[in-house]
């Protein structure tokens, strides 16, 4: 193990323990991967970073952030789970044969194609309701991102109608203008003090909303 790193090192590549070791860094290993952070220069982390538990991703002292890990054979947990997928950066996997003599994987991640098979498709026979209605109560009308972002990522999913009762009805309505289907607006003090009601037609119109986004079926 080297004593230093150069403060004009390159690349720093990353073995100082390896996928048996347990508990934190002892003090001398702690304070390289302290250093390797202060350099600025890439990290490559070989298997795992140093310091990560490689089974839970455990952190429990000072550990390596790494910018790429080359693991082999198989991922190993701790690389895409906790605190430990954190400090992993790119993960690259490395196949090295003893695929066919593992045992039944710690965990499954799903990729693209996996996705693409549980997405639901809808059928001639489904409308907005079978497919499913998504209510969302998020942001204010002083901070309407939170809002923003997730009606906006809500219209992009497979629910076949998107429900917004919030206080960000205007910021929510600009963007998703844009956006198909639109989203149902309706602030959560009109179905408290009973200017709607599921399932009826709207007692009362919501100031500057139009009949289009005011909906009596969001249940707050």
């Amino acid at each position: 193990m080297v004593s230093s790193i150069p403060a004009d090192a390159d690349v720093i590549l990353d073995g100082l323990v390896g996928i048996g070791a347990s508990g934190g860094l002892r003090p001398d290993a702690a304070e390289l991967a302290a250093a390797a952070a202060l350099t600025g220069a890439p990290i490559v982390a070989v298997d795992t970073p140093s310091g990560i538990d490689p089974t839970t991703g455990a952190v429990p002292g000072e550990a390596v952030r790494a910018d790429v890990t080359v693991t082999f054979g198989c991922l190993k947990a701790g690389l895409v789970v906790g605190p430990g997928a954190a400090r992993s950066g790119l993960v690259e996997l490395v196949d090295i044969g003893i695929g066919p003599h593992l045992g039944a994987p710690a965990a499954l991640i799903p990729d693209e194609a996996d996705i693409a098979d549980w997405w639901p498709r809808p059928g001639p026979t489904d409308d907005k309701y079978t497919r499913g209605v998504l209510g969302i109560a998020a942001g204010s009308d002083i901070y309407p991102g939170a809002a923003v972002l997730a009606v906006g990522a809500a219209l992009a999913g497979p629910a076949g109608m998107v429900r917004y009762a919030g206080t960000a009805l205007e910021p929510v309505r600009r963007p998703t203008r844009k956006w198909s289907p639109a989203p149902i607006c309706a602030t959560p003090a009109a179905y408290r003090h009973g200017r709607s009601a599921p399932g009826s037609a709207p007692a009362s119109r919501l100031p500057g909303c139009s009949g289009r986004c005011c909906s009596p079926t969001f249940r707050w």
